[in-house]
């Protein structure tokens, strides 16, 4: 659902959109492509990421956070 929620997001700004929250690295590389549309990613694109209870990190968060 982010990922759809984000798509229909950056046709309609040209402002920097915060988010989405992303779960895993084919996640984060899709994002990257998207973005890649409007400018540069790491100019454009800012991801959330949540710890789960008790404030850790799955494995397939962690590589989306190194991807």
């Amino acid at each position: 659902m982010s990922l759809a929620m984000y798509r229909h997001t950056l046709p309609h700004t040209a402002k920097p959109v915060q988010g989405p929250g992303v779960q895993t690295a084919a996640e984060v590389r899709y994002l990257a492509r998207l973005a890649a549309v409007v400018g540069p990613p790491a100019e454009v694109l800012t991801l959330g990421i949540s710890p789960v209870s008790p404030l850790t990190f799955p494995d397939d968060v962690a590589e989306a956070m190194s991807e």
